[in-house]
């Protein structure tokens, strides 16, 4: 048996009616008043045009541990404190693979769990002056907890 690892790209459109963007900061200010602060991921030479990563939004919720989230408050739900969201979500776990096998990822540390519908979000390098909306690529990782990690 052979198993391999899926993804499936996904152009989504942006609902959100109203976004306000601090460009110099990262913040990001929707209309429902929610606030996300993003980590700088890059810049351009000049200064002109910055990148980042938002990291941890929680999407949903297994439903193996629906017993868990009935029985006491989550407050591991971002929407419940948006304050300053640079941490990563929980990494699925999968099996120590050898050395030869594991794919080429960027390290990052991760604490991993079962429950783990957690979304990172990594905005292009943009400019300040640039105001209108564009596309966002969605990947979901397969894997069938079997290869590497969704991160």
């Amino acid at each position: 048996m052979t198993s391999t690892i899926l993804f499936l790209p996904i152009l989504l459109v942006s609902t959100v009616a109203e976004a306000f963007v601090d460009h110099t900061s990262g913040t990001v200010k929707l209309d429902n008043c929610v606030v996300l602060t993003g980590e700088k991921t890059r810049e351009s030479d000049s200064g002109a045009e910055t990148a980042y990563a938002y990291y941890g939004y929680k999407y949903g919720t297994a439903e193996r541990f629906k017993i868990n989230y009935e029985s006491i408050p989550n407050t591991d739900l971002p929407y419940l404190d948006w304050s300053d969201q640079r941490k990563g979500g929980y990494a699925c776990p999968q099996p120590v693979q050898p050395p030869q096998q594991r794919p080429m990822l960027p390290p990052r540390k991760s604490v991993k769990s079962e429950d783990c519908p957690y979304l990172d979000v990594y905005v292009p390098p943009i400019s300040a002056d640039r105001s209108e909306k564009f596309p966002v690529l969605f990947f979901v990782h397969g894997g069938g907890f079997r290869d590497a990690l969704s991160l």
